[in-house]
């Protein structure tokens, strides 16, 4: 009888262990979901950041520039009134009117209008 109970003990144990780990590695999963969630929601943000302001300095003529705050690193291509920006796992396409001639940016850059062509400073 001792030792029945003893198994019974164990095996109750071992499924509560085992659900246990299902739990602590869903929930795994779903912290790594909302953190790729929130790395997308902060390079869109930054790239939404710098086409807005770079369309207005277009706009505003040569020799305006603004500052601005990027958040994470965007590195940005232009080709014929089309431009990437991009990261290591996300990238946006947006058209513009402008010349943009700029690398990977972060944190305080200012944004130039040189005759027509958008440039970063840090």
């Amino acid at each position: 009888m001792r030792g029945q109970i003893t198994l019974e003990y164990m095996t109750v144990s071992l499924v509560a262990l085992v659900l246990l780990s299902l739990a602590v590695g869903s929930l795994y999963k779903i912290k790594e979901m909302a953190d790729s969630s929130y790395e997308l929601m902060e390079f869109k943000a930054s790239a939404e950041k710098i086409h807005s302001v770079s369309k207005e300095l277009c706009a505003m003529g040569d020799g305006n520039l603004r500052e601005i705050e990027v958040d994470v690193p965007v590195k940005v291509d232009e080709n014929g009134g089309i431009v990437r920006y991009s990261n290591m796992d996300n990238s946006i396409v947006k058209e513009t009117n402008c010349r943009i001639s700029m690398n990977a940016v972060e944190g305080r850059i200012t944004l130039k209008n040189k005759k027509g062509t958008i440039v970063a400073e840090n």
